[in-house]
């Protein structure tokens, strides 16, 4: 964290589970010194002595290491699986700070509260799993924009609240069981719902088949109901500008899930927009690796329309 009125440093724990990471406060440092006793011979009584005459003799104590430990705040269980991700957003004066986790499944991200590490939210982006390049944070820390190798581009919003408990439990990604992205939308799956159900008195099978087709209609079985998805998202193509396209090879898709640098900014910064969430908006600005530089506009109602294209390794 780059604040100065409350700054954090968040890493990952190498010594506990996979998905864990640690917070300290790197302002607060503390020294331990360790020493070690002397063990040499410095002599002994005449042999018809019971006792030593250097019994009461105290040897020196010689100095060992010196040890500096910055303050451990908190440890956070974040995922099931490794942490690939993290970032910190907010910690103004008057905001929280916040951190925003990722595991190597790339199907949920996390949102945590600083110091204490209590989960606050969950996003869930998508039932594949996905690489993450790139997280950014706006300057206020309510959105938040993601990049990952599955080419999609993804803008998430939050009340900057705490969720309930069972919110929290049913976006979990990390999980191996399946994924469904709507369950029984369309008339025909209804249709065949209902038969299931009608016939499944006499057959234990399908009597089976049918609760499960029940609990996954109402939105007991999965959760899917209650997760919170992306409220914008654009699917990245590769750049048509001349300069772009002879340093990538001019090949499509080598440059559709390549690497981005993301950055999430706010406009008017500043202005109290607290009372106004709906007019909010945002410059959503993308930087590939062949030099291409893009600008979007992405407001509240989950456009995102192109502001300016360039290509910045150009020859002028």
């Amino acid at each position: 964290s780059t604040s100065e009125v409350v700054p954090y440093l968040v890493c990952k724990s190498f010594n506990g589970t996979p998905g864990t990471v640690r917070v300290y406060d790197p302002t607060i440092v503390h020294i331990t010194a360790s020493v070690a006793s002397c063990n040499a011979s410095v002599g002994s009584g005449s042999a018809k002595s019971t006792t030593s005459s250097w019994d009461n003799y105290n040897p020196p104590l010689v100095p060992s290491k010196v040890k500096k430990r910055i303050r451990l705040l908190s440890t956070i269980n974040a995922h099931n699986h490794s942490v690939t991700r993290m970032l910190i957003g907010g910690g103004g004066k008057e905001q929280q700070t916040f951190l925003a986790t990722a595991s190597s499944k790339g199907t949920t991200i996390r949102i945590f509260g600083l110091p204490q590490g209590d989960q606050l939210w969950a996003w869930h982006r998508g039932s594949k799993p996905c690489q993450f390049y790139s997280l950014s944070w706006n300057g206020t820390a309510d959105r938040l924009a993601s990049y990952g190798s599955s080419g999609t581009i993804h803008i998430f919003d939050w009340q900057k609240r705490k969720e309930t408990a069972e919110m929290l439990e049913s976006v979990d990604g990390d999980d191996d069981s399946g994924d469904f992205e709507k369950v029984h939308e369309d008339a025909e799956s209804r249709a065949f719902d209902e038969a299931v159900l009608q016939t499944a008195g006499s057959k234990p099978l399908l009597r089976r088949i049918g609760s499960s087709i029940t609990r996954r209609a109402s939105g007991r079985g999965n959760g899917n109901a209650s997760k919170h998805r992306s409220m914008a998202k654009l699917k990245y193509k590769p750049s048509m500008l001349v300069g772009a396209a002879e340093s990538s090879g001019s090949n499509a898709n080598s440059t559709r899930s390549q690497p981005l640098v993301l950055s999430l900014l706010d406009r008017n910064h500043g202005e109290d927009r607290k009372d106004n969430r709906a007019e909010k908006e945002e410059t959503l600005v993308l930087c590939s690796m062949d030099g291409e530089l893009r600008q979007y506009s992405s407001k509240s109602g989950g456009s995102i329309g192109l502001i300016q294209i360039e290509d910045v390794l150009a020859r002028k």
